[in-house]
């Protein structure tokens, strides 16, 4: 195991060997290029001095390390920005790289750089990167930024991951800020564990896009002022997506908080608070699971909080859902002929506001579809049990009723009401701590 050292100021990528702090290299090409850090004896550090790398162009990594090589500040705590001079991406690793661990650095996109980091294989594989501890942020000036992308387009695999590390996407623009979707060719891995994700998108895009790769994301908070994470395509084809989103909050001002889209299948939410001026969660896929979750559609909201469009064989258990004025709690429909089956939707606790509990469109409705032993909150007015058919439901006894002679005439036989006004989103066995809303 060696150290290697890099300073931007005193460093010498000619005469240096990046043994000592004396004998440094100038720049971060040098010392991961070749003549930089060897990649066999490891496993060895770079440390890197104080300052901002501004790469020539941008810095381009290619290297496959034996054994890891942890890049990380000389001085703990010291400030080490990674950066580009032209062009559009800053930072780009390159199929073929492995076993390389950036540790507390910041990497910063410069005016015009669209890409902060650009990841692709090229047509081999790329894998052990690893984020630790880093900041993630884009310029606050170039209309519109990517954070991290990997490239949609080519062949190859590429394997990455995100710990601890800070994300903040300053730009609304029409892109992700996260945009880690895929193609057939190429197959993708990404972890994103304990990270902060701030996105200033607006509208209809994504903080997160994730569709044809399997994402894995794990006590994480993310913020976003447009929509949250699309976990596969919207709309009613997409690639294969899988992974899971465990005790993350989501707290969006879009439309959409969790898309579990076109192509996705076996996807797990569990444990999350979700926040959003519209749709909580979008089920698109197959066998997809919402276990244990907070959901709440915030004020202003005109969408039911959990929404399912054309999904087979869904599980949503054991969630406290809130529905704000005049919205659904739960709903299959979306104007469109998608086909809801399968799914079984039990042991929840259903609380709104003059809102309506289930909505369920008979031309969105397939076979096999299970609705019971869910509670009932009603809220301080005029509160509809359920919508089955064309029949307005304004008690639970009614809403039993409804199913009689349809399909899955024994749904609710098990549900009950639970106590009446005053309730917020109860917290259950969610592993996040978080204030109820006193409603």
């Amino acid at each position: 195991m060696t150290t290697y050292y890099v300073n931007k100021d005193a460093g010498n990528d000619s005469t240096g060997d990046g043994l000592s702090h004396a004998t440094a290299w100038l720049t971060l090409t040098k010392a991961l290029g070749s003549g930089g850090v060897p990649l066999t004896g490891g496993p060895h550090t770079l440390l890197v001095g104080a300052g901002t790398y501004a790469e020539t162009t941008k810095l381009s990594i290619t290297r496959a390390y034996g054994t890891v090589l942890t890049i990380q500040p000389e001085v703990d705590g010291a400030s080490v920005i990674i950066t580009g001079t032209t062009g559009g991406i800053n930072t780009q690793i390159n199929g073929g790289s492995t076993n390389t661990t950036f540790k507390n650095l910041t990497f910063s996109s410069y005016s015009g750089g669209t890409y902060t980091i650009f990841i692709t294989a090229n047509g081999t594989s790329l894998s052990g990167i690893v984020f630790d501890g880093c900041t993630i942020t884009d310029d606050g000036v170039t209309a519109d930024a990517y954070l991290i992308v990997h490239s949609f387009v080519g062949t190859g695999t590429v394997a990455y991951s995100l710990t601890n590390c800070t994300l903040t996407g300053n730009t609304a623009g029409v892109h992700n800020h996260l945009d880690i979707r895929s193609i057939s060719t190429l197959v993708a891995t990404v972890t994103i564990t304990n990270c902060t994700i701030n996105s200033a998108k607006t509208g209809t895009q994504w903080a997160i896009s994730g569709e044809g790769s399997t994402v894995y994301i794990s006590g994480c908070k993310i913020t976003s002022g447009g929509r949250g994470f699309a976990f596969g395509a919207d709309n009613t084809t997409g690639l294969a997506t899988a992974g899971y989103v465990r005790n993350t909050s989501m707290t969006c001002q879009g439309n959409h908080g969790l898309l579990l889209g076109g192509g996705s299948s076996g996807l797990e939410v569990s444990g999350c608070y979700i926040s959003v001026l519209g749709h909580c969660v979008i089920d698109k896929g197959v066998n997809n699971l919402v276990l244990s979750n907070n959901l709440s559609n915030q004020e202003g909201s005109s969408n039911a909080a959990v929404l399912l469009k054309g999904s087979t064989n869904c599980k949503v258990r054991s969630n406290t859902i809130y529905a704000n004025s005049g919205n659904h709690v739960l709903a299959n429909y979306d104007g469109v002929a998608l086909t809801t089956a399968g799914a079984q939707i039990d042991h929840n606790t259903f609380l709104g506001t003059t809102s309506r509990g289930i909505y369920w469109e008979a031309v969105n409705n397939g076979a096999g579809n299970v609705i019971d032993y869910n509670r009932y909150t009603p809220g301080s007015g005029v509160y509809h049990w359920g919508r089955i058919l064309t029949a307005n439901c304004t008690t639970l006894a009614l809403l039993k009723s409804a199913w009689a002679g349809y399909e899955g005439g024994t749904n609710e036989s098990h549900s009950a009401q639970i106590s009446d006004t005053g309730q917020g989103l109860g917290l259950g066995d969610l592993d996040l701590v978080i204030m109820a809303h006193r409603r």
